[in-house]
């Protein structure tokens, strides 16, 4: 708007652009393995540990095993539903790839029992601890107050479930997912 001796003159404009549009696949697909574990590469040689020349032990490498395959099909990020079955105790999600990470720790930490399970729906942006008798709550008070909700990215996602039970390898994660494009 330009003011010139009292006249005012104006000009509007109006933009139009056609939005991309999310497509999902019609066929949900599922992915379910059992907890993770951590374990080590440190190896034994000939019934002695490995030393170095001056006596000193190598450092020891962890990796984890049972490790969640999920492959996304598609060319964009899916919004998936990660379901823990119980039971298990401090429950945490994450997937390796994006380094997406979900703790249900706070206020003293989610305890799943035997027939439990807890539902992260992360196109709905909501967490649901299901009892025995499929009775509903509230999980997001459990939820750390730093975390990333688990997107799948395009390809091949590793994810991995741990809680506070290690010694009990009796909690399971299952990802129903659809692979995602964009049009």
């Amino acid at each position: 708007v330009t003011h010139c001796r009292g006249e005012r003159r104006g000009c509007r404009f109006t933009m139009v652009a056609e939005d991309d549009v999310l497509l999902y696949d019609q066929e949900l697909s599922v992915a379910s393995g059992p907890e993770s574990v951590l374990s080590t590469t440190f190896q034994v040689q000939d019934g002695n540990l490995p030393t170095f020349m001056d006596g000193a032990l190598p450092t020891v490498q962890d990796t984890t095993i049972s490790v969640l395959l999920v492959t996304n099909e598609g060319t964009q990020d899916s919004s998936p539903t990660i379901i823990v079955h119980g039971p298990c105790v401090n429950p945490v999600v994450k997937n390796i790839t994006t380094g997406q990470e979900m703790a249900f720790t706070n206020s003293g930490g989610l305890t799943l029992l035997a027939g439990e399970r807890l539902e992260i729906d992360v196109l709905s942006l909501t967490a649901t601890k299901y009892d025995s008798s499929d009775e509903d709550s509230d999980a997001s008070a459990y939820m750390a107050t730093e975390f990333d909700w688990i997107f799948l990215d395009p390809g091949n996602n590793h994810l991995t479930l741990f809680d506070a039970s290690p010694g009990e390898l009796e909690a399971g994660l299952e990802v129903e997912y659809r692979n995602a494009w964009l049009t």
